[in-house]
């Protein structure tokens, strides 16, 4: 037997209301790529882009991601786009798939027309929902996937029984492919569907070891069936837990996370879920919405932490399958929010992030003078995060390009770091490329003094070369 949705005498769906899901999923889509920001964004996306254009597919971290935009990349090109630009249309169109599949999730799930077209409102303008679908990052088709696995969530409860949770389950599988973290999705699903489904232990234990099953019967399939190092990635996911059972958190730190990764990504939502306080048919999914959060916050907290050299601020990109449930909430209260009122908070949110991350924080480069420089020939360039670098990738991709700061350990005091940088070092000798470091990046570093800065003033010779207003240093490592 399952509990009533939030309309509980709402009209059974019906094709108008799939059409309803595909309308809104065209619209959110285009919407995010015509105000999607010509920028990179973090290092991951310049690692994306880089192994995209390197014919690199294979990464051990996060198994389905590259092979999928890699088609997404082969399908943009016959458009007529180029890598980037195929890459973050990838992450636009897969956010914006999830949120018509979420749409139809609240459908399935007692909504009325009106209050599901609410919820994928306030949605595709959430901050975090909306940051990753203009940007180009592996979170945006993490939410299109986990948004799939809600929708059979939905199915579920509305029809409980072991071919939905074997659908289901294959779904959180799929997730868990593009995106390690995928594999809490089961958890944050199981804690949802058992605040509104109710059957004997019995049949619960039988959909759980199913459920089981079929989660990890998809990395199973994807080890016998292709090259990807599935094994790989499931210990290389396994130590980050242990990493994170083992640090030591400060007050500090818990406030700034529950911040910049909760409270702004998903305001209002982040707010008016708390509403369902007053309800007591409620009370529960909240409480099992809050228990999820914590897991997800301590699984993932050692990629927020001061303690690993600096924060990562990520806007909330690892809680975003619990986007939905956040959403649900809100929308199944009796009280009615002025939807108005929280979509302008929520694109008023986005136009901050995007602007104070993204476009004010990039700092200019002189990409012809960089060309001038070092052609177009493999090597490697060392730059700020804040540098924007795009142009330049485009021109000379085999440059390979790094960008370092606190966020990627630069602030670390340690040998390990020391040891990776003479291992870049002597991998680009091998291979006949030279080392550059950007200006800005020496600056930085020398500034505030930073370990690697100084190591490198230690150990190796520095060659100033500019053209225009790009300035770099050859590096050539000195005798020992």
């Amino acid at each position: 037997m399952t509990t009533a949705g939030p309309d509980a005498g709402a009209a059974r769906p019906g094709f108008a209301w799939v059409r309803d899901s595909a309308l809104i999923a065209l619209a959110v889509g285009t919407a995010y790529s015509l105000l999607a920001p010509d920028i990179l964004w973090g290092g991951d996306s310049l690692g994306f882009l880089h192994d995209i254009l390197s014919g690199e597919t294979n990464r051990s971290a996060h198994l389905l991601y590259l092979p999928l935009v890699g088609l997404g990349s082969d399908a943009g090109a016959v458009l007529g786009l180029d890598a980037f630009s195929s890459l973050r249309a990838v992450s636009s169109w897969s956010v914006a798939v999830g949120v018509g599949a979420l749409h139809q999730a609240a459908v399935q799930l007692g909504a009325s027309r009106a209050r599901a077209a609410e919820l994928a409102l306030i949605l595709a303008a959430t901050p975090a929902v909306a940051f990753f679908g203009m940007i180009l990052e592996i979170q945006g088709v993490l939410f299109g996937a986990s948004a799939l696995a809600w929708l059979a969530t939905a199915r579920f409860v509305k029809r409980p029984g072991a071919r939905q949770v074997v659908v289901l389950s294959a779904l959180t599988g799929l997730a868990a492919c593009v995106h390690s973290s995928g594999h809490l999705l089961p958890v944050a699903i199981a804690v949802f569907v058992a605040t509104l489904v109710r059957a004997p232990v019995r049949r619960w234990l039988w959909w759980g070891i199913v459920g089981a099953c079929c989660h990890a019967l998809v990395p199973t399939l994807l080890w016998a069936l292709t090259d990807l190092p599935v094994a790989t990635s499931l210990r290389a996911s396994a130590q980050f837990i242990d990493t994170a059972a083992e640090l030591t958190t400060v007050l500090g730190t818990s406030v700034s996370v529950t911040l910049h990764e909760w409270l702004i990504p998903y305001i209002p939502l982040s707010i008016t879920v708390f509403g369902a306080l007053r309800e007591q048919r409620l009370r529960l999914q909240l409480l099992g919405l809050v228990l999820v959060a914590l897991l997800y916050a301590f699984v993932t907290w050692p990629l927020h932490a001061a303690s690993w050299g600096g924060q990562v601020v990520e806007h909330g990109g690892y809680y975003l399958p619990l986007a939905f449930p956040l959403a649900w909430l809100t929308i199944a209260q009796q009280r009615r929010w002025r939807t108005s009122w929280m979509w302008l908070a929520g694109t008023t949110m986005t136009a901050v992030l995007i602007w104070g991350d993204c476009i004010k924080q990039a700092d200019a480069f002189d990409t012809q003078g960089a060309v001038e420089i070092m052609g177009r020939q493999d090597s490697i360039l060392l730059t700020h995060s804040s540098e924007d670098v795009l142009e330049f990738v485009r021109q000379a991709p085999s440059v390979r390009i790094y960008r370092l700061d606190q966020a990627t350990g630069v602030t670390a005091r340690s040998d390990a770091l020391f040891q990776m940088f003479d291992l870049l070092y002597d991998r680009a000798e091998e291979r006949g490329q030279r080392v550059y470091l950007t200006e800005t990046l020496r600056h930085s570093m020398e500034l505030a003094e930073l370990p690697l800065g100084i190591y490198i003033r230690r150990n190796y010779t520095r060659k100033g070369l500019s053209s225009g207003s790009f300035v770099c240093h050859g590096l050539t490592r000195r005798a020992r």
